[in-house]
């Protein structure tokens, strides 16, 4: 069969033995969302597991053609020409057929494609043969990473941010990939469909701004962009046409609540969280804190900075503004819960008393992928989830004087202009000195504290203004 499909010319055009999911698949054509397989018996058994296996590949918007070896050996003419009816044409793909392929795959550009968020996005994107071609990929450090997933997904373009580590990739053969210098020229260089903004802390912000500007449709991972600056970011989408979806869990979870509800029938959005690996001490038991103790979160993995960010419940802080920049509600309207199992999302509350909660398992691929393929729920790359497997689920109000760094972010979003920027900035630095063994745990909020008292705020700034308040203030936290 291999032999004839490669004389057909069909050959390079099928993947043999390829993996889709949880399946692998005799072949695969792209160009068609095709998979052929073929059957050796007609046992009822191997029957009823072929339909559960082909059940599966057809949700995932892919046809399936079966054949018998029989069928193969006697009439393969006649089964060719039924393959041929199915792709692209009713014909062969000639050469030239892998741009048309591609054309027909959402081009998805990811930025921070070695981080947390940028892997599993990447893990997702293997899991959709066929629906995304990746066309652009970045990195700050991690270059032997990057290389691979280069040689993975050959992209057109690549950003390394450090200097030196991007000598180390200059020096690869990186076969048609360019390197270029910065995020802002990939945006305007790689001619996404969508870019998936995973870069941490604040050098993500001029990114999410750029491809606003430039009319692309953002999935958003980065808080920083919302949380200092997104009253321009906002508008500018809104002015642009732009759609912004959010990345994270619970922001994804609120999203997902509101499809198909009118705005003034929403009470309040209830963001939980799960309380960090803390969560029921006092302020007098954090005062010792190690780093590694403040890294080991209960039921998330995430990378560094989120991960302390989620132990003094900063990381909650900034989802709270960033939900009043997405979903046009007002500082009163959003509710903080704690939530150990992480179970429940976030839910909405509206006018007639009524609660609509999205549930799932603590895998951050499902969220990812729903920005990634909105408006679509397709299979995910995450294990199965039943509700009979949760022993039960415990909600509580947060606890502000053992963790202020909650109350420190209501106050800067009330306080409006400048001031959200100045606590994003503020925290993030703090946070880096704390990783560093440079301050104690209980030093992040005093030091977010005392630049919230310095700062005079501007009270409808631009970006320039932003950024200048957002220096400002790492620079008197990492000065301390």
């Amino acid at each position: 069969m291999w032999s004839r499909l490669r004389k057909k010319r069909l050959g390079n055009k099928f993947r043999r033995q390829h993996s889709i999911g949880r399946y692998i698949v005799d072949f695969y054509c792209p160009a068609g969302k095709l998979v052929i397989e073929i059957d050796g018996s007609q046992h009822l058994d191997n029957q009823e597991h072929d339909r559960q296996r082909d059940l599966y590949l057809m949700s995932l918007g892919l046809k399936v053609l079966r054949f018998w070896n029989s069928e193969v050996n006697n009439n393969l003419e006649g089964v060719l020409a039924r393959i041929m009816s199915h792709l692209p044409s009713g014909s062969p793909p000639q050469r030239g057929g892998e741009e048309h392929i591609k054309n027909t795959m959402k081009k998805l550009a990811v930025l921070g494609s070695t981080g947390s968020i940028g892997t599993q996005a990447l893990e997702v994107v293997d899991n959709l043969p066929g629906d995304f071609d990746v066309v652009a990929l970045t990195t700050n450090t991690k270059v032997d990473l990057l290389r691979e997933q280069i040689k993975k997904y050959e992209p057109e373009y690549v950003v390394v941010g450090d200097e030196g580590k991007r000598a180390e990739l200059v020096a690869a053969d990186l076969g048609r990939t360019q390197i270029l210098f910065s995020s802002e020229e990939l945006i305007k260089e790689a001619g996404a469909d969508l870019i998936l903004n995973a870069l941490s802390g604040v050098a993500g912000i001029v990114p999410t701004l750029e491809a606003v500007k430039a009319g692309v449709d953002v999935a958003l991972a980065n808080k920083e962009s919302l949380v200092a600056a997104g009253d321009i970011i906002m508008k500018l989408a809104r002015e642009k046409k732009v759609n912004i979806y959010p990345v994270d869990s619970e922001h994804s979870a609120i999203w997902q609540c509101l499809r198909g509800e009118k705005e003034k029938e929403v009470k309040k959005i209830i963001i939980t969280c799960s309380g960090g690996p803390f969560r029921g001490k006092k302020r007098d038991e954090l005062k010792n804190i190690t780093v590694e103790q403040a890294l080991d979160h209960p039921t998330w993995s995430m990378g560094g900075k989120i991960t302390i960010d989620s132990s003094t419940l900063m990381n909650k802080g900034l989802e709270v503004i960033e939900a009043y920049q997405l979903f046009d509600v007002t500082p009163e309207q959003i509710e903080v819960v704690v939530h150990p199992q992480s179970i429940v999302h976030s839910a909405v509350e509206f006018a007639d008393g009524s609660i609509k909660a999205q549930l799932g398992p603590h895998d951050m691929r499902i969220a990812i992928q729903y920005a990634l393929t909105y408006p679509a729920h397709k299979p995910s790359p995450a294990e199965d989830f039943s509700l009979t497997d949760v022993a039960r689920l415990d909600f509580e109000e947060p606890d502000l004087e053992a963790f202020p760094c909650l109350a420190y972010a209501f106050a800067a979003l009330k306080a409006g202009g400048t001031m959200p920027a100045v606590v994003n900035a503020a925290n993030e630095a703090a946070v880096m000195l704390f990783l560093d063994g440079k301050i104690k745990y209980l030093d992040i909020p005093q030091l977010i504290k005392e630049a919230m008292d310095k700062h005079e705020v501007v009270a409808e700034p631009d970006f320039a203004e932003i950024m200048q308040a957002s220096e400002w203030a790492g620079k008197i936290v990492a000065d301390w």
